[in-house]
């Protein structure tokens, strides 16, 4: 039995919101450390949405990712923080958020996220 799942998602821009590059424009980077109160029967909430991302007030070190209501879903990876710290010039940075659940090797369930940052 094959267990593996493949997933494809396909978002649209209204272009009349989004000016610039999507490719220069934009900056894409993976969640860690997600909140233990997210999990894969009830992240569908926060399958796709907007939030921002800025330094941790709790752990400066750290970048956090946050939705519009200021709840804290995971981090920036540790080696990616200069890079979306030049990105964003260290201030509060609009991004668009996308959770989804996998399958692993060992057969468990569990969750994935990305986040697209905007450049403003």
């Amino acid at each position: 039995m094959n267990n593996n799942v493949i997933l494809k998602f396909h978002y649209e821009f209204d272009e009349e919101l989004i000016t610039g590059d999507p490719e220069t424009d934009t900056l894409k980077v993976e969640i860690t450390d997600m909140i233990p109160e997210l999990s894969v029967s009830n992240y569908s909430s926060f399958t796709l949405c907007d939030g921002y991302v800025y330094k941790d007030e709790q752990n400066p070190e750290k970048i956090g990712i946050y939705n519009k209501s200021a709840q804290r879903l995971g981090f920036v990876p540790q080696e990616y923080n200069d890079e979306v710290d030049d990105f964003t010039h260290g201030v509060n940075t609009p991004c668009f958020i996308y959770i989804y659940p996998y399958i692993g090797n060992d057969g468990e369930q569990s969750l994935k996220g990305e986040i697209r940052i905007i450049r403003t």
